[in-house]
């Protein structure tokens, strides 16, 4: 039997052109797809992944799409397409969120993590020409998590409660706070206990407000 990469430089652009993509196949096809995109031949996977990702769309295949979709992303950001990419991940977010999908996600690791905090910085600035609209920011909390990746720079775009804790986590020093918070110790009590001025305690009591979407600390 052929190994992968033997199957692989056995097809050349005139065979892809020719191939019909039929459900059964499909594991066999898409794996193609993989190995031409990790040999180099980046525009022939891309074509691949598009004529891939129009059968499954045709056939609603939902998570073979997404799929699609996550691969198309990241061969777009190796062509430093990233506007091409984050539409593409948007989609696949859109699509993936209400199934609970993360592995498809998580498999792909480091470069996913990163077009993640891309989509999410682009959001932040209301690019959405270039991502055509929000994504699920509680759902790409929940993939950045598995995926092990640390969180974004702060947002001030009125993003409240966990979601908002992707893009604005809580410090160390807010953490102590909080602990404390949930007892019956005045602010003022806190700040000794923390040998910190009553101000930084207010300070840091109010970010605490603002990043959990509450007013007051019960």
């Amino acid at each position: 039997m052929r190994s992968g990469t033997r199957w692989a430089h056995g097809l050349g652009p005139s065979t892809l052109d020719d191939l019909v993509y039929p459900p059964e196949s499909e594991l066999e096809d898409v794996t193609l797809a993989r190995l031409l995109i990790a040999r180099g031949d980046k525009e022939e996977g891309a074509g691949l992944l598009e004529g891939l990702l129009q059968a499954a769309d045709a056939g609603g295949r939902g998570r073979t799409v997404i799929e699609l979709l996550v691969l198309q992303a990241l061969v777009m950001r190796a062509q430093s397409d990233e506007p091409g990419a984050l539409a593409a991940l948007r989609r696949a977010l859109t699509l993936a969120e209400p199934e609970g999908c993360v592995r498809t996600f998580v498999d792909e690791g480091a470069p996913i993590a990163d077009l993640l905090r891309r989509l999410l910085r682009a959001q932040r600035r209301k690019q959405f020409s270039e991502v055509e609209g929000e994504s699920p920011l509680e759902y790409m909390s929940t993939l950045l998590e598995a995926l092990g990746a640390g969180m974004v720079e702060p947002t001030r775009a009125g993003v409240h409660g966990p979601a908002r804790l992707i893009l604005d986590p809580i410090t160390e020093r807010e953490r102590d706070v909080l602990r404390l918070l949930d007892s019956e110790l005045s602010n003022r009590e806190i700040a000794a206990r923390l040998f910190v001025s009553l101000d930084t305690v207010k300070s840091h009591t109010k970010h605490l407000y603002t990043k959990l979407g509450v007013h007051n600390r019960h």
